[in-house]
């Protein structure tokens, strides 16, 4: 879990959280993944269907070549726009999600290792787990 999330697994949890906690926000894409993002392939429905439904619902647009990077690393500033769009937050996305707090106080995605947000940096599989738990935790409250 301390290997860097990408782009595509960070999507799946968001989309994962939103249909436990708040099915009606999501909106079912009628256009498959492979025809929104060049590429996007269509190895398992359930992928395709993820980031199709994310990009439909507003949680992710892509680049502007018409591609997504599936597989790329995971940035800070990536899991921020999408934790914010998530969550439908109307501020920035680095403040909003800066701002974001679980119940018991702990922040839903905190600083990097020198306590800094640092918006390049990669986020771990493990970061973007425990950051999607505390959003599901924050939606509770």
């Amino acid at each position: 879990y301390i290997k860097p999330a990408s782009r595509r697994d960070f999507c799946k949890l968001i989309m994962q959280m939103l249909e436990t906690e708040r099915p009606s926000v999501i909106r079912k894409s009628r256009v498959p993944s492979q025809e929104r993002f060049w590429d996007v392939s269509s190895h398992s429905s359930y992928d395709e269907t993820s980031i199709a439904d994310a990009a439909e619902t507003g949680i992710i647009s892509g680049f502007p070549d018409g591609s997504f990077h599936p597989y790329a690393q995971l940035t800070r500033q990536d899991a921020a726009v999408m934790i914010a769009k998530a969550g439908e937050y109307a501020k920035p996305a680095v403040q909003a999600v800066a701002a974001l707090q679980a119940p018991n106080g702990t922040p839903v995605m905190g600083g990097g290792s020198s306590g800094r947000f640092d918006p390049q940096g990669t986020y771990t599989i493990e970061q973007a787990i425990a950051a999607i738990y505390r959003l599901y935790l924050a939606a509770k409250s």
